[in-house]
Order: C-alpha cells, then structure tokens, then sequence
C-alpha cells in the first residue's frame, strides 16, 4: 500500500506504507505531551529521558511507549519492545512490530538518540 508522506525538502510525495508508519513512530517518539494544540496527549517526549541523570527505563516508561503508538498508529501490532540506555545522553529503544494491513512480516526500527 502507498500513501501521502513529506520528504527532505519538506514536500509532498508518494511512500510505502512502512515508511509512513516509521514516520508516524518517529513522530510519536518526538513529539513532547502537550505541544500539539488541539492534542494534548499525543507524544512520548523521548528527550525527557535524555539528560537526566534521574531517568531510569522503567516498565512504566515501556507501557506509556506501547500506550501511545497503540492510541495513535494503529496500523501496527508491536510484538517485542527494548528500551536501553546507553549513556546519560544516548537511549536506543528497538521494537518489532506487524503491519496489519500486509503481510504478517515482522519490521524492525531501531531508534538511537
């Protein structure tokens, strides 16, 4: 399946369905709660862990991760999920997840911040 997504150059353009839902993830993963107006509860916040010293990958963290991408990317079913930090600085979270709508081929995205 294809879709509407925004390239590089901030443009309209043709893509492939897992390049929307990795774009649709990476959004989520960025996007702080409260800085889309008329959606206060969209967004993980991923920088909240970054630099904090105090920050611990908890369980909670994992369910507010799963939480988000189930209300807000629905397209996918996440089968497994690893948060690890790094470094103070450097998180990777990995998750496996099926897209619905196409085969049952399990994806990989790999977020390293």
């Amino acid at each position: 399946m294809k879709g509407i997504g925004i390239d590089t150059n901030e443009f309209a353009e043709i893509k492939e369905t897992d390049d929307l839902v990795r774009e649709s993830v990476n959004r989520i993963l960025f996007t702080r709660p409260r800085e889309r107006v008329n959606n206060s509860s969209f967004g993980f916040g991923l920088e909240k862990l970054l630099f904090n010293p105090n920050s611990i990958i908890s369980q909670k963290i994992k369910e507010d991760l799963v939480f988000q991408i189930q209300n807000y990317e629905p397209r996918i079913e996440i089968t497994q999920l690893t948060l690890s930090q790094i470094s103070l600085n450097k998180i990777r979270i990995t998750m496996r997840y099926i897209i619905k709508t196409l085969e049952f081929e399990e994806r990989e995205i790999v977020i390293e911040r």
